[in-house]
């Protein structure tokens, strides 16, 4: 390939830059279960090495980082990484006086302080906002169900603690600001207590949910089971004639925010 690419590149003009390499696409690719089972081994893995503290932190963060990126898992993190050192760098620079140190009018926040406060333990609400609501609702209409709530509160939830948490303790998802649940698979209407709601399998939420628990959440069910919530009033409609919605499911990105149990409140009835 090196000699081929000589030759092409010399007949084009075009000079083979320094340090140029080759990249081969594996003919196997991982299922997304098997992704998530290698990432959340991984994420072990660098924890209890990082426990020990016989690898220094700077550059065992390099070396994941690096890693990480060459496994496409996070491919941006290298860019990311290098405009964050460049800020730290900037703020270390900042003189002490004007630094915003002892100047409570400042809004400059050292990096120190913002990551103290970040890492106190609080309780934690994770979720995905659905994307495609408008699709699930217009089924949910032609099969009869009532009360129905909004589109925008639309979503599947992930991690509900009530126990505080340390949310840094949480790695990052490596499935993005995009989760999409193809078309088809197992899906079932069920009653959750007052709520009606769609059930879905998903092997990604599935080891999030998981992922989350192990960093110290806690979970107030026997299992986790990924759902939509439809409606909190089922009215005269028959579960058993509903036909489960069997189209895909695109969520967007995670959300992070305390838990607020007087949340329904807060939502109105869509008409």
């Amino acid at each position: 390939m090196e000699r081929l690419d000589a030759i092409l590149c010399a007949d084009a003009g075009i000079q083979i830059p320094d340090g140029a390499f080759f990249t081969f696409h594996s003919l196997w690719q991982e299922t997304s279960e098997q992704k998530a089972k290698n990432f959340h081994t991984l994420s072990q893995g660098v924890k209890l090495i990082a426990d020990t503290g016989l690898v220094p932190e700077e550059p065992m963060s390099k070396g994941l980082v690096s890693r990480l990126v060459e496994e496409g898992t996070f491919p941006a993190l290298d860019d990311a990484m290098q405009a964050y050192e460049k800020a730290a760098g900037e703020l270390r620079d900042i003189p002490e006086d004007e630094s915003g140190e002892d100047d409570e009018t400042s809004n400059v926040i050292p990096l120190r302080r913002a990551v103290a406060q970040d890492a106190a333990p609080r309780t934690l609400y994770v979720s995905r906002k659905l994307k495609n609501g408008d699709d699930l609702l217009a089924w949910a209409r032609s099969q009869g169900l009532q009360n129905l709530m909004p589109a925008s509160a639309l979503h599947v939830t992930i991690a509900y603690s009530k126990a505080p948490v340390d949310w840094m303790a949480i790695a990052p998802t490596w499935q993005g600001e995009k989760l999409k649940v193809d078309a088809g698979g197992p899906r079932l209407m069920e009653q959750f207590g007052d709520a009606v709601v769609l059930l879905f399998a998903s092997s990604d939420l599935q080891w999030r949910h998981r992922e989350i628990e192990e960093a110290g959440a806690s979970w107030d069910h026997p299992e986790y089971q990924p759902h939509v919530t439809l409606s909190w009033d089922l009215g005269d409609t028959d579960l058993s004639k509903v036909v489960p919605y069997n189209g895909p499911l695109v969520f967007g990105p995670e959300t992070f925010a305390e838990v607020d149990e007087n949340w329904r409140e807060t939502i109105e009835a869509a008409e």
